[in-house]
């Protein structure tokens, strides 16, 4: 019992002296008390409980959670279509089959700097002009070990994958795409890829361009 129980108990003595119709007035009063001191060490044990239980339920959000939140996770932008001609002289490994030593032509290069695309037309157009073909000269500075290499392309880099018209990219072809602006063509064969980006204008601006 603490303090306040111990003079409540002795104040209830005092009286049950003076109420001898009641001589157990004292032996009441410990007996009570002590009841209240089990039900307040009681309460206070499944107070404690409660808490230890709630504090096992109320966990943070996600932690048993196997999902992953990727809320925050950065997603790599796919980088727009872009083009540039360069008509200048041709890597040294892009030279064969040219008779002069440093033949200057039109070509793009790959991504990887891999490929280059020679345009023997200077520019690509849609629908091909009546009197230049589309024809791509496609020099690899080194042949993966599976030759079966496919091309697809898309227009801007996002559009649907077209297939038609693309021919494998090695040695001379024809690259006739069924519209004008900038085509992604991926180069794709087993265990790797490749991606060269292609100007494609009207037969009017590719007349026009030199």
């Amino acid at each position: 019992m603490n303090e306040l129980e111990d003079q409540l108990a002795s104040a209830f003595e005092r009286l049950a002296e003076r109420a001898p119709h009641h001589p157990d007035l004292a032996g009441t009063a410990r007996r009570r008390a002590r009841r209240r001191q089990v039900s307040t060490v009681t309460g206070l044990a499944v107070a404690s409980v409660a808490v230890v239980v709630t504090g096992l339920l109320v966990v943070p959000n996600g932690l048993f959670n196997d999902s992953k939140d990727t809320s925050d996770v950065a997603v790599a932008p796919v980088t727009p279509c872009r083009t540039s001609v360069t008509k200048t002289v041709l890597p040294e490994w892009a030279r064969g089959g040219f008779s002069e030593p440093e033949p200057v032509m039109p070509f793009v290069t790959s991504a990887s700097g891999n490929v280059v695309a020679i345009l023997f037309g200077n520019q690509l157009s849609s629908p091909p002009r009546p009197d230049v073909a589309n024809k791509v000269l496609w020099v690899w500075h080194q042949y993966p070990a599976d030759l079966n290499i496919r091309a697809s392309a898309r227009l801007d880099g996002t559009g649907p994958a077209v297939t038609a018209g693309l021919p494998t990219p090695a040695g001379p072809s024809y690259v006739d795409l069924p519209s004008p602006g900038c085509w992604r063509l991926t180069l794709s064969w087993t265990g790797g890829s490749d991606t060269i980006d292609l100007r494609v204008l009207t037969p009017a601006e590719a007349a026009r361009r030199p």
